[in-house]
């Protein structure tokens, strides 16, 4: 009786063994299942505790496994579950990646709720979102709003939900108008700009420590000029969108049509964020030196029948 005990346990174990030395030479991956080779990430020892410093290093590998800016990764797997693999919306994404189960379905990831596995789906699927709109920032919005959703934003037949205005700004500093405008003026062959508008880089254990502290744009209302370039203390306001390349053309207009005022003047550019609107608004004025030259330009203009505000800057 003990012989047969120990001789099945022997064999539960070599069964065991055998499985586990498996595991450690295949990794499913979205979509495909991938051979490791010294290139691959290797999955993570099945003993480790799940916790922010183990997904920290997967995430950072699967982005550059994939090719992609490691704090655009970092922040947008934060902002999807704030790390969390167990996370469920209120929509039925699922896992750290939050992915729907009809878009695990099709990538080929059989459990969302795995970290390793969902982190790499997500940076593959990221990486093929990519390389179809051409920047990190129109991928992060067909991310969360799907790819026909922002196809059909680009066309100008849909417009971009205000959830994913703010999860792009969020995610990259950036407005998803700004993509857009970089899109059209670019495509094809468009490259990314900088995934953050300011110096300041954090790492993954930082952004998972301190969330908010290290988000890149302010959600307090400001107007803020993108560079000092024809600043002044006084300015005209002519043309606002939410589009700075829309507004920029509206002033181009205004310019021609009121040479003899505005003449060859370069505007200053203010970028105006306001509580509860997810997007920037770009105001484009022409600035002055004093209150009493803004007002008088102003009604010089006024006079051959333009629009106008005066403000300081």
């Amino acid at each position: 009786m003990l012989l047969r005990l120990f001789t099945a346990g022997l064999l539960v174990l070599a069964a065991t063994a055998a499985a586990r030395a498996q595991e450690a030479m295949t990794w499913e991956d979205p979509g495909d299942v991938l051979v490791r080779d010294a290139t691959a990430p290797a999955p993570p020892d099945p003993a480790i505790r799940w916790g922010r410093e183990t997904h920290c290093p997967i995430i950072e590998s699967a982005a550059a496994f994939r090719g992609l800016p490691t704090e655009f990764f970092v922040r947008l797997i934060h902002q999807e579950s704030r790390f969390n693999p167990t996370a469920v919306s209120h929509k039925g994404a699922q896992g750290i990646a939050q992915f729907m189960p009809y878009t695990a379905s099709e990538r080929g990831l059989k459990n969302p709720f795995d970290p390793f596995t969902a982190i790499h789906a997500s940076a593959h699927l990221l990486a093929d979102l990519r390389a179809q709109f051409g920047s990190v920032g129109l991928a992060a919005a067909a991310y969360n709003a799907g790819p026909q959703r922002v196809s059909d934003w680009l066309a100008g037949t849909r417009q971009l939900p205000g959830e994913t205005r703010s999860y792009v700004i969020a995610i990259t500093g950036l407005a998803a108008d700004h993509w857009r405008d970089q899109w059209r003026s670019d495509w094809p062959g468009v490259t990314d700009a900088e995934s953050t508008p300011t110096k300041t880089s954090f790492t993954c254990a930082q952004i998972a420590k301190r969330g908010a502290a290290t988000r890149i744009a302010s959600t307090k209302p400001q107007d803020a000029p993108l560079s000092k370039d024809n600043w002044g203390p006084w300015g005209l306001q002519l043309a606002g969108d939410f589009s700075q390349a829309k507004a920029m053309a509206s002033y181009r207009k205004l310019q021609q049509r009121f040479a003899s005022v505005l003449g060859d003047r370069e505007p200053m550019v203010m970028m105006q964020r306001t509580r509860g609107v997810p997007a920037p608004r770009y105001l484009v004025r022409v600035a002055e030196s004093s209150r009493e030259r803004a007002n008088a330009l102003c009604a010089r203009l006024s006079k051959l029948g333009g629009a106008c505000l005066v403000y300081r800057n």
